[in-house]
């Protein structure tokens, strides 16, 4: 989980009513679950995949996400998560030492609800329910809820 999410939960006046879920509210929902990136000259950035769970995002969503995260993460996002998988590896972990996320779509009515699942291995994918709460023109990770993995514990 990355330090630099804000967290928060409640609600308060600055609460915008009828938030439109756009794909900035997707930067911060995936910075709260990707590895910390630690700048050192020379490195290759950390490899994401990113699967989506239900609907797919738009292409021009896909760039705007890319874009917000391309100064520290090698982001790709997939259509099957099972192309982000080596399963010829023991334990079937994500190609490239990556790590795959499956995001679900947020929900456009609140709470603005969205399934998470991070697959590290075939034997680790860790799963929530995410509220993500808009904040004036942000949004924030809100409540998170653990819960069991449903699509990419068939991975590969």
């Amino acid at each position: 989980m990355s330090a630099g999410t804000t967290l928060g939960c409640g609600s308060t006046a600055n609460e915008s009513a009828d938030a439109a879920v756009t794909a900035d509210a997707y930067v911060p929902l995936l910075l709260h679950y990707l590895p910390e990136a630690e700048p050192v000259e020379g490195a290759d950035r950390p490899i994401v995949y990113v699967a989506m769970l239900d609907e797919s995002l738009s292409l021009d969503d896909q760039v705007t996400i890319v874009e917000a995260l391309d100064d520290d993460f090698d982001l790709r996002f997939v259509d099957e998560p099972g192309a982000a998988v080596d399963g010829g590896v023991e334990g079937s972990p994500p190609r490239d030492e990556g790590v795959l996320v499956g995001i679900g779509s947020i929900s456009p009515e609140r709470p603005h609800v969205v399934r998470v699942e991070v697959y590290e291995a075939a034997a680790e994918v860790d799963a929530y329910l995410v509220t993500m709460q808009p904040r004036g023109d942000d949004w924030i990770v809100g409540p998170v809820e653990a819960v069991s993995a449903e699509v990419l514990d068939d991975e590969p």
